[in-house]
């Protein structure tokens, strides 16, 4: 078992990273649109630590003002119910999630830098989730963030486009 001064100590380097500095190659944005550090999804080591130590509610937080999902989304994508998810709200900064959550909530965080580092908007972002897609068999890619498997598609041909191959 891990160090838990240690998963403390990552787990806060990272969120001061969220609040203070934006991913590398992007523009500092205002408080509420914060992005990822590039360091969050380049090490992996980092990525499974913070897993493994239960993702903090305030950091969730900062993802989820980010993402352009409603409570009703994260609810289904974490699937557990709207309810749930607001006690886990009350219980504020000492509620930590479950492994399988916190892996499912920094996937979505991952498509969601990705998709807004490619659009122009969050809104067009959010198009994109909700528009089906023929890469996709005509599934919206919003269906898809609920699973691991779901969001490395996304995140696939996120990369693809950035590079203007459109399948």
């Amino acid at each position: 078992m891990r160090n838990y001064t240690t998963l403390e100590s990552t787990i806060s380097q990272v969120m001061e990273a969220l609040i203070i500095h934006p991913a590398k190659g992007q523009k500092k944005l205002p408080a509420h649109h914060s992005s990822l550090p590039g360091e969050l999804f380049t090490h992996p080591l980092e990525l499974s630590l913070i897993i493994q130590a239960g993702l903090p509610y305030p950091l969730f937080t900062l993802i989820q003002k980010r993402a352009p999902l409603s409570e009703k989304e994260w609810s289904h994508i974490l699937d557990i119910s709207e309810k749930t998810l607001g006690r886990y709200a009350k219980e504020g900064p000492s509620f930590r999630f479950r492994r399988y959550q916190s892996e499912k909530i920094l996937d979505v965080a991952q498509v969601t830098d990705l998709g807004l580092a490619f659009f122009d908007s969050e809104s067009d972002f959010r198009a994109w989730l909700d528009t089906p897609n023929y890469t996709f068999r005509d599934q919206k890619p919003i269906d898809m963030l609920g699973d691991a498997h779901g969001c490395n598609l996304l995140c696939d041909e996120l990369g693809r486009m950035e590079h203007g191959l459109f399948s």
